[in-house]
């Protein structure tokens, strides 16, 4: 269900850190590879409704910076990397 309005996000924090045992697994990567961890403040019109905590690979997504992560990180990995997210999984874009 998607909630309605406008998204924005103020960065807490944003660093490179080596994958633990738990999130390699869960990214189907090699432990101490890269990730990202992002944790962000949600805002839905202005309103508090979330803390999100993310991990992403930096093998896949590549080039993130923190002006992006104030808007949306979907957006700019389907539009920018030309990747697809299915259910928080992310595959490169297939074309006709």
């Amino acid at each position: 269900m998607e909630i309605k309005g406008l998204h924005t996000s103020d960065v807490i924090k944003f660093k490179v850190i080596p994958a633990s045992a738990e999130i390699a697994e869960k990214l189907k990567i090699e432990r101490n590879d890269f990730v990202y961890y992002i944790e962000r403040d949600r805002y839905l019109n202005d309103e508090p409704y979330v803390i999100e905590y993310t991990y992403m690979p930096i093998l896949i997504i590549k080039g993130l910076k923190e002006d992006v992560l104030k808007d949306s990180i979907y957006e700019y990995i389907e539009n920018t990397l030309n990747l697809n997210i299915q259910n928080h999984d992310i595959g490169e874009t297939r074309q006709s």
